[in-house]
């Protein structure tokens, strides 16, 4: 009888020894209160969804200079290592200069703006890291975009927990419970995020290339503006739930609500919160479910066999 060769499961570690570390550090910095130890709970527990992500889709693929399908590739470890480091740190660098352009007051305009500048510049961290491949596929283009979008999660998440933990003017024992909450409920959502949205946007980049070149098409701006929508409905999904929930109960606010600063809102009834509490979880879910739907439509799509040339009828699995 042959033996079966049994499937490496790296990730399974990753994410193991990945809890097993931040639940140390986290205990030690509830015992001791030594602020020092304040980074090391931040950084694994920021990176820990998001590398463990990237490790699955790594060794899934097992790329190596040919793609799962044993057609060539210009992916390898070391690319998408790079992808999830250097795009995450830039890409979250460069958003954030840009952002602090944009009008504060306003809150659809803002979120909006969010969206389309972070969906940009990851697109344009895709673009610059495949500029050189030989040939291009939708599923290499997903892949790749999947590890900038978790490198962009999670130094994203390591920023706003540090933002939250000095801005939380509370006790110690309530400084740490908002931070951990802030990473586990950032962790728990990653995988219908940043990495899903930038692999659709990446695969329609890589399924519009010509002659091995990359270009700009209606499909891919198609794509992307889709990512921007999927992702101003996630950013927005507070203030749209909110507004919705005075318009609904017929609160003297009206859908301009929108339009302004949500702290100059009047303040809610019992009833409102929990009905905006809800509204916020259908808008969270109507976001999330047509995206992952969408993603493993194009995941199958995408077997496509010549370099450049997106998939046919016959690249379906």
């Amino acid at each position: 009888m042959t033996a079966v060769a049994r499937k490496p499961r790296l990730w399974w570690r990753v994410l193991g020894i990945g809890l097993a570390l931040w639940a140390v550090t986290v205990a030690a910095l509830w015992l001791t209160k030594n602020t020092a130890l304040v980074p090391s709970v931040i950084f694994v527990g920021s990176f820990l969804t998001p590398l463990t992500l990237s490790v699955w889709l790594i060794e899934r693929e097992r790329y190596s200079g040919v793609s799962p399908d044993r057609a060539p590739s210009s992916l390898t470890i070391s690319r998408l290592v790079l992808a999830f480091v250097a795009a995450g740190v830039l890409g979250v660098a460069c958003s954030a200069v840009l952002e602090s352009l944009l009008p504060s007051g306003r809150v659809s305009v803002y979120y909006l703006g969010v969206a389309v500048i972070e969906e940009s510049v990851k697109l344009a961290a895709v673009w610059w890291l495949a500029r050189d491949f030989g040939s291009y596929s939708r599923r290499d283009g997903m892949v790749l975009g999947a590890c900038v979008g978790f490198g962009f999660a999670a130094f994203e998440t390591a920023g706003v927990s540090f933002d939250i933990l000095i801005q939380t003017r509370q006790s110690d024992a309530q400084h740490l419970l908002a931070l951990l909450a802030t990473e586990f409920d950032r962790s728990l959502l990653t995988p219908v995020g940043h990495g899903l949205w930038t692999a659709l946007v990446a695969g329609a980049l890589f399924a519009s290339a010509r002659n091995s070149r990359l270009r700009v098409s209606w499909y891919l701006i198609g794509w992307w503006a889709l990512a921007v929508l999927l992702h101003f409905l996630w950013d927005a999904s507070g203030p749209l739930s909110k507004a919705l929930a005075y318009a609904v109960t017929n609160h003297p606010v009206s859908w301009a609500s929108l339009d302004i600063d949500i702290d100059q809102l009047p303040a809610a009834t019992v009833g409102q919160v929990r009905l905006v509490d809800i509204l916020q979880t259908l808008v969270m879910v109507g976001s999330a479910l047509p995206a992952l739907w969408l993603a493993r439509y194009e995941w199958r799509k995408g077997r496509a066999r010549t370099a450049g040339e997106p998939a046919g009828v016959d690249g379906l699995r």
